[in-house]
């Protein structure tokens, strides 16, 4: 009886020695790899946060020069209205105030 228990107990050390080292390269691997996620995906985040505010420059650019194209469409447009027109530029008097009410009147 005394040997079964010596060897059940030679046993379970050596169960409990393979555990323990199964044990410690699995929570070995599982803080490796956490290691190697956080600073890949901490990488990607300030590429990917890089790319984000190019693009909204790349968009203000592009409002930007839609504003000038529009406004040179705009001037070309007004000018060729008032060639064929054969429209001029012209002043406006400002009237005073005192003669603002004659002029409410007509």
């Amino acid at each position: 009886m005394n040997n079964t228990n010596t060897k059940k107990k030679e046993i379970f050390k050596s169960v409990n020695k393979r555990l323990f080292i199964a044990v410690i390269v699995t929570v070995g691997a599982f803080f490796t790899v956490q290691m190697y996620i956080t600073s890949v995906i901490g990488t990607s985040n300030a590429a990917i946060e890089e790319i984000r505010i190019e693009r909204d420059e790349i968009r203000l650019e592009n409002e930007i020069l839609r504003s000038q194209i529009d406004e040179k469409k705009s001037t070309k447009t007004l000018t060729e209205v008032a060639e064929r027109y054969n429209l001029s530029e012209q002043y406006v008097q400002k009237i005073d105030s005192d003669q603002n009410d004659l002029a409410q009147n007509f």
